[in-house]
């Protein structure tokens, strides 16, 4: 895809964190993560959130957290957010890409996320990226709401 040639990648810091809050409004309304989540996970240690920008514009996000488990480090997607006027350009697959790639080079095995059972699109890119169902998460958005959780396994991927 040609355009996807002109986005760019780069490391999310607090400074972008105003910009990162109207983008998840727009995105997700009265479900977005509120400013205070948003820059949490941002200082978080173990947080790794990126930024896709399109000349100059920040155009899109993800945040994830390694998390450890026993002897494990699994990666948790928190959010991936990508304005209107920008999806299906390839940003959210960048996002994507580029995530697992860190996480790899962490040493995560898996990576998992939650998605709205109602958001197909959300849902048909995660499988795309090889992302396979893991159970129903009842009411997990609010009553009536659910969602699915969703995970990657990492291992068997060779780091892109």
């Amino acid at each position: 895809m040609a355009v996807s040639l002109s986005i760019t990648i780069r490391r999310a810091s607090l400074r972008d964190l105003d910009t990162l809050c109207v983008i998840e409004r727009e995105c997700f309304a009265s479900e977005a993560f509120t400013r205070e989540q948003i820059g949490y996970l941002l200082k978080a240690p173990t947080g790794v959130s990126l930024i896709a920008e399109m000349d100059r514009e920040i155009v899109g996000f993800i945040i994830g957290l390694i998390q450890e488990y026993g002897n494990m480090r699994i990666g948790h997607i928190f959010t991936v957010d990508v304005l209107t006027k920008h999806r299906r350009r390839g940003v959210a697959s960048r996002l994507l890409d580029d995530l697992e790639r860190v996480f790899r080079e962490r040493g995560v095995q898996t990576s998992h996320l939650e998605v709205r059972a109602d958001n197909l699109a959300a849902q048909e890119l995660y499988r795309k990226h090889g992302y396979t169902d893991v159970g129903v998460l009842k009411n997990y958005y609010g009553r009536g709401i659910h969602g699915i959780q969703l995970k990657k396994n990492l291992t068997a991927q060779g780091i892109k």
